[in-house]
Protein backbone atom coordinates (compact mmCIF):
# COMPACT_ATOMS: atom_id res chain seq x y z
CA UNK A 1 0.00 0.00 0.00
CA UNK A 2 1.51 3.56 -1.09
CA UNK A 3 -0.94 5.20 1.91
CA UNK A 4 -3.92 7.44 2.10
CA UNK A 5 -4.34 10.11 -0.68
CA UNK A 6 -6.22 13.52 -0.37
CA UNK A 7 -9.13 13.40 1.68
CA UNK A 8 -10.84 15.07 -1.56
CA UNK A 9 -9.99 12.03 -3.57
CA UNK A 10 -10.95 9.08 -0.64
CA UNK A 11 -14.30 10.21 0.05
CA UNK A 12 -15.08 10.64 -3.80
CA UNK A 13 -17.40 7.88 -4.63
CA UNK A 14 -16.16 5.58 -7.56
CA UNK A 15 -15.56 7.24 -11.53
CA UNK A 16 -18.37 5.73 -13.57
CA UNK A 17 -16.85 3.34 -15.68
CA UNK A 18 -16.37 5.47 -18.87
CA UNK A 19 -14.39 7.93 -17.52
CA UNK A 20 -11.41 6.84 -17.66
CA UNK A 21 -11.84 5.90 -21.52
CA UNK A 22 -12.69 9.56 -21.74
CA UNK A 23 -9.45 10.35 -20.16
CA UNK A 24 -7.26 8.43 -21.68
CA UNK A 25 -8.46 9.18 -25.47
CA UNK A 26 -8.80 13.11 -24.60
CA UNK A 27 -4.87 12.72 -23.82
CA UNK A 28 -3.04 11.29 -26.98
CA UNK A 29 -5.68 13.44 -28.87
CA UNK A 30 -4.17 16.75 -26.88
CA UNK A 31 -0.81 15.61 -27.21
CA UNK A 32 -1.13 14.87 -31.05
CA UNK A 33 -1.94 17.99 -31.70
CA UNK A 34 0.42 19.96 -29.39
CA UNK A 35 3.42 18.32 -30.83
CA UNK A 36 2.57 18.90 -34.50
CA UNK A 37 0.81 22.44 -34.10
CA UNK A 38 2.15 24.00 -30.83
CA UNK A 39 5.71 23.87 -30.74
CA UNK A 40 8.24 26.09 -32.44
CA UNK A 41 8.25 23.80 -35.69
CA UNK A 42 4.75 24.38 -36.61
CA UNK A 43 5.56 28.10 -35.29
CA UNK A 44 8.86 28.55 -37.81
CA UNK A 45 7.16 27.04 -40.98
CA UNK A 46 3.39 28.49 -40.47
CA UNK A 47 2.87 31.70 -38.08
CA UNK A 48 6.16 33.28 -37.66
CA UNK A 49 5.56 35.02 -41.56
CA UNK A 50 1.98 36.26 -40.41
CA UNK A 51 3.37 37.53 -37.27
CA UNK A 52 4.68 41.51 -37.49
CA UNK A 53 8.33 42.64 -36.17
CA UNK A 54 8.55 44.09 -32.96
CA UNK A 55 10.83 44.61 -29.91
CA UNK A 56 10.12 41.05 -28.19
CA UNK A 57 9.91 39.39 -31.46
CA UNK A 58 12.69 36.87 -29.97
CA UNK A 59 10.39 35.49 -27.47
CA UNK A 60 7.33 35.20 -29.35
CA UNK A 61 8.19 31.76 -30.63
CA UNK A 62 8.03 31.22 -26.91
CA UNK A 63 4.62 32.78 -26.48
CA UNK A 64 3.25 30.89 -28.59
CA UNK A 65 4.77 27.75 -27.48
CA UNK A 66 2.86 29.28 -24.06
CA UNK A 67 -0.02 30.11 -25.62
CA UNK A 68 -0.86 26.17 -27.15
CA UNK A 69 0.42 24.49 -24.25
CA UNK A 70 -1.72 26.07 -21.69
CA UNK A 71 -4.94 25.86 -24.19
CA UNK A 72 -4.22 22.39 -25.32
CA UNK A 73 -3.04 20.68 -21.46
CA UNK A 74 -5.11 23.13 -19.65
CA UNK A 75 -8.38 24.72 -20.95
CA UNK A 76 -9.22 21.59 -22.83
CA UNK A 77 -8.60 18.89 -20.21
CA UNK A 78 -11.02 21.41 -17.85
CA UNK A 79 -13.36 21.46 -20.44
CA UNK A 80 -13.69 18.09 -20.48
CA UNK A 81 -13.64 17.54 -16.66
CA UNK A 82 -16.83 20.26 -16.56
CA UNK A 83 -18.54 19.33 -19.69
CA UNK A 84 -17.76 15.51 -20.52
CA UNK A 85 -17.20 14.63 -17.05
CA UNK A 86 -19.33 16.85 -14.78
CA UNK A 87 -16.64 16.64 -12.22
CA UNK A 88 -15.37 19.48 -9.94
CA UNK A 89 -12.21 20.80 -11.15
CA UNK A 90 -10.62 20.36 -7.01
CA UNK A 91 -10.83 16.82 -7.81
CA UNK A 92 -8.75 17.06 -10.31
CA UNK A 93 -5.55 19.10 -8.59
CA UNK A 94 -7.16 22.66 -8.88
CA UNK A 95 -7.95 23.59 -5.43
CA UNK A 96 -6.01 25.37 -2.93
CA UNK A 97 -7.04 23.75 0.27
CA UNK A 98 -3.64 21.46 0.93
CA UNK A 99 -1.47 22.69 -0.90
CA UNK A 100 1.45 23.45 1.71
CA UNK A 101 0.84 20.20 3.32
CA UNK A 102 4.22 18.69 2.36
CA UNK A 103 5.76 21.33 1.58
CA UNK A 104 8.90 20.17 2.81
CA UNK A 105 9.47 17.20 0.40
CA UNK A 106 9.62 19.20 -2.58
CA UNK A 107 11.75 21.70 -0.84
CA UNK A 108 13.82 19.00 -0.26
CA UNK A 109 13.43 17.80 -4.13
CA UNK A 110 14.68 21.07 -5.17
CA UNK A 111 17.80 21.24 -2.85
CA UNK A 112 18.99 17.72 -3.76
CA UNK A 113 18.11 19.01 -7.50
CA UNK A 114 20.44 21.75 -7.06
CA UNK A 115 23.71 20.30 -6.87
CA UNK A 116 22.85 17.35 -9.55
CA UNK A 117 22.19 19.98 -12.08
CA UNK A 118 25.00 21.46 -11.88
CA UNK A 119 26.95 18.81 -12.47
CA UNK A 120 25.29 18.13 -15.26
CA UNK A 121 25.19 21.66 -17.17
CA UNK A 122 29.35 21.09 -17.29
CA UNK A 123 28.03 18.73 -19.85
CA UNK A 124 28.25 18.99 -23.59
CA UNK A 125 24.92 17.57 -24.06
CA UNK A 126 23.04 19.82 -21.44
CA UNK A 127 24.98 22.73 -22.90
CA UNK A 128 23.75 22.15 -26.31
CA UNK A 129 20.07 22.05 -25.02
CA UNK A 130 20.32 24.66 -22.28
CA UNK A 131 19.54 27.31 -21.59
CA UNK A 132 15.33 27.41 -22.94
CA UNK A 133 15.82 30.85 -23.61
CA UNK A 134 18.92 30.10 -26.03
CA UNK A 135 16.96 31.29 -28.89
CA UNK A 136 16.73 35.13 -27.29
CA UNK A 137 20.29 35.39 -27.86
CA UNK A 138 22.07 37.72 -29.29
CA UNK A 139 26.39 38.04 -29.22
CA UNK A 140 26.45 36.30 -26.14
CA UNK A 141 24.16 37.95 -23.85
CA UNK A 142 19.97 37.96 -23.63
CA UNK A 143 17.73 41.17 -23.03
CA UNK A 144 16.46 41.43 -19.25
CA UNK A 145 13.49 41.54 -20.32
CA UNK A 146 12.61 39.30 -22.83
CA UNK A 147 14.16 36.85 -19.94
CA UNK A 148 11.38 38.03 -17.42
CA UNK A 149 8.86 37.42 -20.44
CA UNK A 150 10.20 34.05 -21.22
CA UNK A 151 9.96 33.31 -17.37
CA UNK A 152 6.64 34.50 -17.20
CA UNK A 153 5.41 32.40 -20.40
CA UNK A 154 7.77 29.27 -18.50
CA UNK A 155 6.07 29.19 -15.46
CA UNK A 156 2.72 28.74 -17.47
CA UNK A 157 4.22 26.19 -19.13
CA UNK A 158 4.90 23.90 -15.97
CA UNK A 159 1.25 24.79 -14.93
CA UNK A 160 -0.39 23.67 -17.95
CA UNK A 161 2.06 20.64 -17.54
CA UNK A 162 1.54 19.88 -13.97
CA UNK A 163 -2.64 20.21 -14.59
CA UNK A 164 -2.15 17.93 -17.26
CA UNK A 165 0.22 15.35 -16.39
CA UNK A 166 -0.50 15.04 -12.36
CA UNK A 167 -4.09 16.43 -12.56
CA UNK A 168 -6.19 15.26 -16.05
CA UNK A 169 -4.12 12.43 -15.91
CA UNK A 170 -3.07 10.78 -12.19
CA UNK A 171 -6.10 12.51 -10.59
CA UNK A 172 -8.74 11.55 -13.33
CA UNK A 173 -7.75 7.83 -13.46
CA UNK A 174 -7.04 7.46 -9.37
CA UNK A 175 -10.71 6.61 -8.70
CA UNK A 176 -10.73 3.89 -11.54
CA UNK A 177 -7.25 2.25 -11.27
CA UNK A 178 -5.90 3.69 -7.53
CA UNK A 179 -2.54 3.73 -7.92
CA UNK A 180 -2.24 2.15 -11.55
CA UNK A 181 -2.75 5.59 -11.82
CA UNK A 182 0.77 6.85 -11.54
CA UNK A 183 2.87 4.65 -13.67
CA UNK A 184 -0.31 5.07 -16.65
CA UNK A 185 0.25 9.10 -16.55
CA UNK A 186 4.75 8.52 -16.41
CA UNK A 187 4.43 6.58 -19.67
CA UNK A 188 3.70 9.34 -21.80
CA UNK A 189 4.68 11.80 -19.36
CA UNK A 190 9.06 10.21 -19.98
CA UNK A 191 8.36 9.84 -23.73
CA UNK A 192 7.75 13.31 -24.26
CA UNK A 193 11.41 14.18 -23.05
CA UNK A 194 12.68 12.29 -25.98
CA UNK A 195 15.29 13.72 -27.72
CA UNK A 196 16.51 15.89 -24.39
CA UNK A 197 20.09 14.78 -22.96
CA UNK A 198 19.79 11.22 -20.95
CA UNK A 199 20.08 12.24 -17.77
CA UNK A 200 16.87 14.75 -17.94
CA UNK A 201 14.93 11.93 -19.40
CA UNK A 202 15.77 9.10 -16.88
CA UNK A 203 15.15 12.01 -14.57
CA UNK A 204 11.81 12.04 -15.76
CA UNK A 205 10.58 9.23 -14.59
CA UNK A 206 11.46 9.84 -11.07
CA UNK A 207 9.83 13.12 -11.78
CA UNK A 208 6.58 11.56 -12.89
CA UNK A 209 6.73 8.65 -9.78
CA UNK A 210 7.06 11.61 -7.38
CA UNK A 211 5.43 14.33 -8.21
CA UNK A 212 1.94 12.15 -8.84
CA UNK A 213 2.88 10.31 -5.93
CA UNK A 214 2.63 13.52 -3.89
CA UNK A 215 0.17 15.07 -5.63
CA UNK A 216 -2.36 12.59 -4.92
CA UNK A 217 -1.39 12.36 -0.84
CA UNK A 218 -2.35 16.54 -0.33
CA UNK A 219 -5.08 16.89 -3.20
CA UNK A 220 -3.35 19.33 -5.46
CA UNK A 221 -0.50 19.50 -8.25
CA UNK A 222 0.12 23.37 -7.38
CA UNK A 223 3.76 22.75 -5.27
CA UNK A 224 4.47 20.24 -8.16
CA UNK A 225 4.21 23.12 -10.39
CA UNK A 226 6.59 25.67 -8.40
CA UNK A 227 9.12 22.58 -7.70
CA UNK A 228 9.34 21.50 -11.71
CA UNK A 229 9.29 25.32 -12.54
CA UNK A 230 12.29 26.45 -9.81
CA UNK A 231 14.07 22.95 -11.39
CA UNK A 232 13.82 24.01 -14.68
CA UNK A 233 14.94 28.09 -13.69
CA UNK A 234 18.16 26.70 -12.43
CA UNK A 235 18.82 24.64 -15.06
CA UNK A 236 18.48 27.89 -17.08
CA UNK A 237 21.26 29.63 -14.89
CA UNK A 238 23.39 26.91 -14.41
CA UNK A 239 24.21 26.98 -18.22
CA UNK A 240 24.15 30.57 -18.41
CA UNK A 241 26.49 30.76 -16.11
CA UNK A 242 28.37 27.81 -17.60
CA UNK A 243 28.21 29.38 -20.76
CA UNK A 244 29.18 33.26 -19.93
CA UNK A 245 25.85 34.40 -20.81
CA UNK A 246 24.68 37.56 -19.37
CA UNK A 247 21.66 39.82 -18.96
CA UNK A 248 21.95 43.19 -20.50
Amino acid sequence: RLGRVAPILESAPPAPAWHPWVILLTAPVVLTLWWYFGRFPFYNSSVASLVPPGPYEPVYPFVYFTLSSVLLRGLVPMLVIVAVLRQPLSRFGWRLKGTFDLWYVYLLLVLLAVPMVWLASAGQGFQDTYPQCRRMLRGGAIRTEHFILFQVCYLFVFASGESFWRGFLSFGLFRSVRWLAIPIMVVPYVMIHFGKPFPETAGALMAGLILGTLALKHGSFWLGVMTHYSVALWMDVAAMIRQGIILV
